[in-house]
C-alpha cells in the first residue's frame, strides 16, 4: 500500500496538472501523505544511522577519550530517529493545516476562492510531496544542497493544485500564494518589532533603575 501511494505521489509530481484535480477530505489527504512519505522517512532514518555508526566506528577511540561524548553520541542516534518523525509526520501536517487556513481566509476575504477549505488543504498537501518524497536527501552530505530545487518544485505543484481546486488561472493561484505569504511575513515582522521594542524598553528601565540605585547619573 505504501509503495503504491509513493508511486502515486511521484506520478503527481511529474504530472500535477491532472493529478491535483481530485479533492480530498482532511483524513484522506493526510492518509495519502503519511503513506507516501513512509518509505522516504525510513530511508532518511536508515541513512542517518548508517552515517552515524560509520562516524562512531571511524573516530570511536578518539571520541571515547573525551568526557561526556558517549552520552552525546547516544542522544545523536536517538535524535536521528525522533527528529525526522516529528518534523515529517507532526510539524509539516500542522503547518499544512495552518497555511491552508491562511490561504482560505485570505482567498475568501478577497473574493477569489469559491471552494471549501478541504480543496485548499488538498492543494497544500499535494504541494508537500516533492519535498516529502525526496526528504531522505537531507541525510546525505552535499546531496541536501539539491533540496531548494524540490522546494521550488513543491511551490509549482501547490500553485497548480490550488488552480485546479479553486478553479483559478495559475497566475491568480500564484498571486494568492504570494499575497498570503507576504501578509504572514508582515504580521511576523510587526510582532517581532513589538517584542523587540517591549524587550528594549524593559531592559532600558532595568538599566536605569540599577544605575540610579548605585548613584550613577548620566552626564
Amino acid at each position: 500500500m505504501v509503495i503504491k501511494e509513493l508511486q502515486n505521489a511521484i506520478s503527481l509530481m511529474l504530472s500535477p496538472g491532472n493529478a491535483t484535480k481530485k479533492s480530498m477530505k482532511i483524513g484522506e489527504a493526510f492518509a495519502f501523505y503519511y503513506k507516501a512519505t513512509f518509505i522516504p522517512l525510513v530511508a532518511y532514518i536508515v541513512i542517518s544511522l548508517i552515517l552515524s555508526a560509520a562516524l562512531t566506528a571511524t573516530a570511536g577511540a578518539a571520541l571515547a577519550s573525551i568526557p561526556y561524548v558517549a552520552p552525546l553520541l547516544g542522544i545523536g542516534l536517538l535524535a536521528a530517529i525522533v527528529v525526522p518523525i516529528v518534523v515529517v509526520w507532526i510539524l509539516i501536517p500542522i503547518f499544512a493545516i495552518i497555511w491552508a487556513g491562511i490561504l482560505q481566509i485570505i482567498g475568501k476575504a478577497l473574493g477569489v476562492f469559491k471552494s471549501d477549505f478541504e480543496n485548499t488543504l488538498s492543494a497544500v498537501v499535494y504541494g508537500r510531496f516533492p519535498v516529502g518524497v525526496f526528504s531522505f536527501l537531507y541525510a546525505i552530505p552535499f546531496a541536501s544542497l539539491a533540496m531548494p530545487v524540490f522546494d521550488l518544485w513543491s511551490l509549482v505543484v501547490q500553485v497548480v493544485g490550488l488552480s485546479n481546486q479553486q478553479k483559478l488561472k495559475w497566475p491568480a493561484a500564484l498571486g494568492m500564494v504570494i499575497i498570503s505569504g507576504t501578509i504572514v511575513l508582515a504580521i511576523i515582522a510587526i510582532i517581532a518589532s513589538l517584542l523587540f521594542i517591549a524587550l528594549g524598553g524593559s531592559l532600558l528601565g532595568w538599566v536605569m533603575h540599577h544605575t540610579s540605585s548605585l548613584g550613577i547619573t548620566s552626564v
